[in-house]
């Protein structure tokens, strides 16, 4: 009888020591996702992201309070709504357009514009307008040292894409003034307006070491020309990177013609 006593107590306490162990690991898991749900609301809330209708400046404001205060505990990336890539076949550009999930979309419009530069600024443009479900080959030449704007759109989104080779890309545009800094010796400068065919000129102003510029709305990128050659600034600021990290908030936002996707999460 006292055997069967203490074998039934330990059954007992066995039992009580595992649900005790569960509910110690349900209680930490309630405490971290609790501690990451407040991370990720506070910088939503700090950072302006609770609005979907944004202005560049809110963007440029939402990226460095992230980089400034969240870099070490969350992730995010902005990115164009739709994940827009380019290929080469047969010396020509093919235009791969797709969800992030890699879902393909039927019959989504775009423009492709690809802009030769020179020491001298803009020396050739090849643009291509058609339809693209998954893919689409075309017609424009194909070369790495080439700028490529995409822009591909379904109804009321719109979204755009900016290839440019790496040693041309600089990032010194503020959007706050339309200035770029730390520049005196700039001769001319273009903007690129994906809706349009070509890279037009734009007035701009000697401020100082700045140069301030007359931007139009939609502008993506300016190509600057300056005394020591041509180089490129993308005007959005997004971010592709972000490092590893799960999840926690998807969404879109809308800054003047286009739409782009946020996500952050906690670090993984």
């Amino acid at each position: 009888m006292i055997e069967w006593l203490s074998e039934v107590g330990v059954a007992v306490l066995l039992v009580l020591l595992i649900a005790s162990m569960y509910a110690f690991h349900l209680s930490m898991t309630s405490l971290i996702l609790a501690r990451t749900e407040v991370e990720v609301v506070k910088f939503v809330a700090e950072s302006g992201l609770t609005r979907t209708v944004l202005d560049l400046s809110d963007l440029y404001f939402a990226r460095a309070k992230y980089l400034s205060k969240y870099n070490g505990t969350l992730g995010l990336r902005v990115l164009p709504a739709l994940n827009i890539t380019l290929s080469e076949c047969c010396g020509r550009v093919r235009v791969h357009v797709r969800s992030w999930s890699g879902h393909v979309i039927p019959s989504l419009n775009f423009t492709l514009m690809r802009v030769v530069l020179g020491p001298d600024g803009v020396e050739e443009v090849e643009s291509e307008r058609g339809v693209v479900t998954d893919y689409c080959d075309t017609q424009v030449t194909y070369d790495e040292s080439s700028l490529y704007v995409v822009l591909a759109t379904y109804c009321k989104l719109a979204c755009f894409e900016v290839f440019a080779p790496s040693g041309m890309l600089r990032s010194n545009y503020d959007p706050r003034s339309d200035e770029l800094y730390n520049e005196s010796d700039v001769l001319e400068v273009y903007a690129v307006l994906p809706f349009y065919e070509r890279p037009f000129p734009i007035q701009f102003s000697k401020v100082g070491d700045h140069v301030r510029l007359r931007v139009e709305r939609g502008t993506v990128a300016f190509v600057v020309v300056e005394e020591g050659g041509t180089y490129v600034v993308e005007r959005f600021p997004l971010l592709r990177g972000g490092g590893g990290f799960r999840m926690e908030l998807c969404k879109y936002v809308v800054c003047e013609y286009y739409t782009f996707m946020v996500m952050t999460g906690e670090r993984s």
